[in-house]
């Protein structure tokens, strides 16, 4: 009867190790293969950096590249709203300098302008008027 029992417990033993080295293998097994699933992203990260190495490939990249992106879109509609205002003091300074000018020969004398005319030669070289 001690023989059947040590028999038996030997068995159970033995299974018990079978068991506990099925379930190493097999933890073992999923590290292996989470291993191999790393390396392959990272593989793939590094040959789409290879083929076009500024194009973002990480998920913090991307997300870089889309805040530049969208600093780059305010910055542009910010200088797109100044040149409009820049155009629209032109066209107004523009408009008043025509103006300013139709007022200024109305008032002008015409006998002033008789003289100038006569003198216009003498008058471009004595200010450095070239044209």
């Amino acid at each position: 009867i001690d023989e059947k029992k040590n028999a038996v417990e030997t068995a159970k033993s033995a299974a018990k190790d079978a068991r506990d080295k099925q379930t190493e293998a097999k933890t073992a097994e999923a590290d292996a293969k989470k291993a191999e699933a790393e390396s392959r992203a990272k593989a793939a990260l590094a040959a789409g950096r290879i083929k076009d190495p500024d194009l973002p490939v990480t998920a913090e990249e991307k997300a870089q590249a889309k805040l530049q992106n969208e600093e780059g879109i305010k910055s542009q509609k910010e200088e797109i709203v100044t040149s409009e205002q820049a155009i629209q003091i032109l066209q107004e300074s523009g408009q008043a300098n025509q103006k300013n000018m139709r007022e200024a020969q109305a008032k002008t004398p015409a006998q002033n302008v008789a003289l100038l005319k006569k003198h216009q030669k003498e008058f471009e070289d004595a200010w450095g008027i070239k044209k």
